[in-house]
């Protein structure tokens, strides 16, 4: 499926930019992704919203998409909605700045690439940091 396919029907099932379903469904996201430490200052931990962070390392086209792909019911559980948004914040937009790209974007992964890529637990498991 080519980018411009995915776009069109994530735009189709979302709501509109400025409604309130549209904020309703963006507040219960970024509810659900929750937040994650960025840095420390002193004991205090600072933290973002996982949504907000998303969208600094994907494309605008990419968040929409993600953040549908994200709120669908077969992705029910928390955590597993949380661990991909980090997966593609840690991996995946890495992946894409080493290609050359400032951001993620729809289409720039290929199968081979994906199977050929780092896991967050690949460098655990081989020794590395």
């Amino acid at each position: 499926m080519t980018e411009q396919i995915l776009l069109q029907r994530a735009v189709q099932s979302i709501a509109l930019l400025g409604s309130d379903l549209f904020e309703t469904v963006r507040r219960k996201l970024v509810n659900d992704l929750g937040m994650d430490q960025v840095g420390r200052q002193g004991q205090e931990q600072i933290c973002c919203p996982r949504a907000e962070l998303l969208a600094e390392v994907v494309t605008p086209d990419a968040w929409v998409v993600i953040l549908d792909w994200l709120s669908s019911t077969r992705r029910g559980r928390l955590q597993t909605k949380r661990n991909y948004a980090d997966d593609i914040r840690r991996v995946w937009a890495g992946d894409a700045q080493e290609l050359g790209r400032e951001r993620f974007a729809l289409g720039i992964c290929t199968p081979d690439r994906i199977r050929c890529a780092p896991t967050p637990y690949s460098a655990s498991r081989s020794g590395g940091s």
